[in-house]
Order: C-alpha cells, then sequence, then structure tokens
C-alpha cells in the first residue's frame, strides 16, 4: 500500500493539503487518482451529515449549492453525489479548470499513468479565471 499524498494549489499562491489516499499497486491513472479523490472527499462530506460548505477538487452542481447555502444546510442536508462530483471532475479537467503536477511534471492525459513512490504528491492546481476574459 502506498500513500499518496494529494495537496490543492491555487494561482494567487495558496496551498493546503487535500487528503492521503491509500492505492495498491505500482501505478495509477491520473483518471482513478481523481476519481479516488472525489470519492473520499464525498464520503467525509456526507459522513458529516452534510454540515457546512462542501470543500472539494469541484464544487457541486447549483442545485445543491442552493439547497446547503453559504453557511450550512437551510433545508434538510442534500448527500453529495460521488458520481456527479466525478464527472464533473473530469470535464473541468478536460478544459483547464484544475491541473495536475506530479514534482515539476504535468499530466495531460486522464490515462497518464503515475508511478507510485513512497512519499509521493500530486498537486492539483486550480486555475482561477481573469476577469473580463
Amino acid at each position: 500500500m502506498t500513500r499518496l499524498i494529494c495537496a490543492d494549489e491555487t494561482t494567487s499562491g495558496g496551498r493546503e493539503a487535500a487528503l492521503v489516499l491509500d492505492l495498491a499497486g505500482e501505478r495509477v491513472s491520473v483518471r482513478e487518482v481523481i476519481r479516488r479523490r472525489v470519492f473520499q472527499e464525498a464520503a467525509e462530506y456526507n459522513a458529516r451529515a452534510s454540515s457546512g460548505p462542501f470543500r472539494g477538487l469541484v464544487r457541486p452542481t447549483e442545485a445543491e449549492a442552493v439547497l446547503n447555502g453559504p453557511r450550512g444546510p437551510v433545508h434538510p442536508p442534500v448527500r453529495v453525489d460521488p458520481e456527479e462530483q466525478f464527472a464533473a471532475a473530469v470535464a473541468a479537467f478536460s478544459r483547464n479548470g484544475f491541473l495536475v503536477l506530479t514534482g515539476e511534471r504535468q499530466l495531460t492525459d486522464l490515462d497518464e499513468e503515475i508511478e507510485l513512490t513512497p512519499g509521493l504528491e500530486v498537486t492539483f492546481l486550480k486555475l482561477v479565471p481573469l476577469v473580463g476574459g
């Protein structure tokens, strides 16, 4: 079992540890790393009864965000659907909504494989759109 450290960064210089994934095997695809991360984030959010805003790789759909409100649920908690979040994350990756980096290398293909080594960190660089295009 290899521990893969996932960290989030923004183009404005913000950085935070996202989570740690325990993965079996010697290699894993970028798609699988994204899938495992999104499913773990959704499971953790749903386990705490959807209290507070969802802080994941991608934002929940507009309907989920409206129901949960800016400071937590105003209606009964809405569970975040990991399959929908995964589809949104794959779409965001495809349109460069975020980059995936290992060391100094950018991974550009969902099927590209990452060699799992002890202490490996994968950085998800969230891109902020420029105002005015």
